[in-house]
């Protein structure tokens, strides 16, 4: 209801509803335009940043142990975290049911970041061990898949939702949407027959020739 009767609020500071997807979509737009301007290939582009994009949303969902959002259904699982009670709106686990000093939840933010981080590391290894092999856009269709599967998959462990698609979570829907995307930039990327575009690969410097000596005058009687 709050941006059905303001939408001009959706892309106005303070931004109160900024999600992840948003920042994702405002981020490519970006490297588009910058990747125009210098005449760089979009692809290789979207390459370059796809490990720092994997380690800087690893980081930013600690935001959400601080915010203490972003948890999961009760666990008696050892790392389970603590969630007040004025967390706890939209959700089936209110604090007269689940006390807060006995009830630990599933820390979701928690999950997320290790896979991401894992996402990150995976794509460095690719990027440094197997550059060779990798078509212009790999890693950016790998971003597609990782980080797609792993937000459809932890979705299903959150609760109240206000934004859904025939009673499924918006961000799950889009989650899977994207690794598919991701899926087919990867076969179309590898498809029979399709001429070898690979990302260019530094040769080791070679080593500057000696000067050949000169030949020594003789010198005046």
């Amino acid at each position: 209801p709050l941006y059905s009767a303001d939408p001009l609020r959706i892309i106005l500071p303070p931004y109160a509803g900024l999600g992840l997807y948003g920042g994702i979509a405002g981020a490519l737009l970006g490297i588009v335009i910058y990747a125009r301007w210098k005449r760089v290939p979009v692809r290789l582009g979207l390459d370059a940043v796809v490990p720092g994009t994997f380690f800087a949303q690893a980081i930013a969902r600690w935001g959400n142990f601080f915010n203490q959002e972003l948890y999961g259904p009760p666990t008696d699982l050892p790392w389970a975290i603590a969630i007040e009670c004025q967390n706890r709106l939209g959700t089936p686990w209110p604090c007269t049911t689940f006390p807060f000093e006995t009830t630990g939840f599933h820390p979701l933010f928690f999950y997320e970041f290790a896979l991401t981080l894992a996402g990150g590391l995976i794509a460095l290894y690719l990027s440094r061990r197997h550059l060779a092999r990798l078509v212009s856009g790999d890693l950016a269709a790998f971003w597609l898949i990782w980080y797609g599967l792993v937000r459809a998959a932890l979705e299903t462990l959150r609760e109240g939702y206000n934004w859904q698609i025939a009673e499924l979570p918006t961000a799950q829907l889009i989650g899977i949407a994207i690794a598919f995307v991701g899926a087919a930039w990867i076969a179309w990327n590898h498809r029979p027959g399709r001429p070898r575009e690979v990302a260019p690969v530094e040769s080791e410097p070679h080593p500057e020739p000696e000067p050949e000596p000169v030949a020594r005058q003789p010198e005046e009687a």
